[in-house]
């Protein structure tokens, strides 16, 4: 937890929203993998070649939290530089780990069905409404928050601190 929170804490974003979006994204599992994103922040191999990772994308899940936290801190540093502000809680911030564009323009909608991004993220409009906006993300975010990974994460980071 120290190594996430050194290397998070010089973006502004507060540590316990970043934890609670990587809690929804991957329950803080670094070797955590749909298939097309990796580790706690589950980054694709995309994002991961923009921040300079030159291995395979799926190697990225072997790290330690501890080793995939300079890499983590490069995706939000790069991600407050795409908004234009640094997010002060965990929905502006998973607002920016989708869609930047969304996080920048304050926008509420996400994604429409028919969109590629909406087909791979479906499971988030759990309404079925055929969209995926701001409300849906903050589910997501409410449903890790009560979760024993986030809470003892952070407890441990409370210990950090003190």
């Amino acid at each position: 937890m120290q190594a996430f929170a050194t290397q998070i804490s010089p973006s502004g974003v507060p540590i316990d929203a970043a934890l609670l979006v990587y809690t929804a994204e991957s329950g803080l599992n670094p070797r955590a993998s749909s298939g097309i994103a990796w580790g706690i922040a589950q980054m694709t191999a995309r994002t991961l070649k923009g921040l300079g990772w030159t291995a395979p994308g799926k190697d990225f899940g072997t790290l330690s939290v501890a080793e995939q936290s300079p890499w983590i801190a490069k995706l939000v540093a790069s991600q407050v530089r795409m908004i234009g502000f640094v997010p002060k809680n965990a929905l502006d911030l998973y607002v920016a780990n989708f869609k930047p564009a969304a996080a920048a323009n304050r926008e509420d909608v996400l994604w429409r069905k028919g969109q590629d991004a909406y087909a791979k993220n479906a499971n988030l409009d759990r309404e079925k409404k055929g969209y995926i906006d701001r409300h849906d993300l903050q589910v997501s975010l409410s449903r890790a928050e009560s979760t024993e990974t986030y809470k003892r994460a952070v407890a441990q980071l409370r210990k950090v601190r003190a």
